[in-house]
């Protein structure tokens, strides 16, 4: 008797893992797919960098970042504003060092 409940809680078993197999695949399968038509995001901080410069090569910072994020969207990467972001993570965000200056 002991054998013939065996067979049908073991096949039970494989059916339900072969589910959650299925189930998870297809969960990372449409996660990617989500992931793939959102843009990268980077957040960058022009009012950051502006307290941090001179006040005669400010104008001239605020260019450099304009011109970075301009580029960073032609890359098709959106660009946000740091004032305009509540919270994101560290890697998102593009240190001044990152942005490219034309004079020094």
């Amino acid at each position: 008797m002991a054998e013939t409940t065996r067979h049908p809680l073991l096949i039970a078993g494989l059916v339900s893992l072969g589910v959650s197999a299925g189930g998870l695949l297809w969960m990372q399968q449409h996660l990617e797919r989500a992931l793939a038509v959102r843009p990268p995001v980077v957040v960058l901080d022009p009012a950051g960098a502006a307290r941090a410069v001179d006040p005669d090569r400010l104008k001239r910072r605020l260019e450099d970042y304009r011109l970075t994020a301009e580029q960073l969207s032609d890359q098709g990467l959106l660009v946000l504003d740091g004032q305009a972001v509540l919270a994101a993570p560290a890697g998102l965000s593009l240190a001044d060092s990152e942005v490219r200056h034309a004079g020094p």
